[in-house]
């Protein structure tokens, strides 16, 4: 089985990397191999993901507050939080956003903002691939 673990599920890498998947998913199953994806968001975001990206919304799971991504260590950005005077049911998410761009930045996840530059502008000393 191969598990993808993905930050939010609208976020643009996601999306790009599960489209990856999607498109190799028969190669997979000739090979044996079984895809689950593993992302943050709750049941809508779950929903319009699969729709948009054309995963099977089977082999999906979310990760509502983001628990496996702690328990595996991945960098989270600078754990900052929205005050509670916000709606409590967009609290989660929207702290989630909040440090998600952060980390984009470079907040609190070291090497990020640089390979994202790598990414837009590229890299001529890259193997290709």
């Amino acid at each position: 089985t191969l598990v993808a673990v993905l930050p939010q599920l609208g976020e643009f890498d996601s999306a790009e990397y599960c489209e990856l998947l999607v498109a190799a998913e028969d190669a997979l199953a000739e090979g044996g191999v079984d895809l689950r994806v593993i992302g943050i968001g709750d049941e809508t975001a779950a929903k319009n993901f699969c729709a948009f990206v054309g995963l099977d919304p089977a082999k999906l799971r979310i990760d509502p507050r983001g628990d496996l991504h702690r328990e595996l260590g991945v960098r989270s950005g600078p754990n900052w939080t929205i005050p509670d005077e916000d709606d409590g049911d967009l609290r989660p998410a929207a702290t989630a956003w909040l440090n998600y761009l952060a980390m984009c930045a470079g907040i609190g996840a070291p090497g990020t903002l640089r390979e994202i530059l790598r990414g837009y502008f590229g890299d001529k000393k890259a193997h290709l691939v």
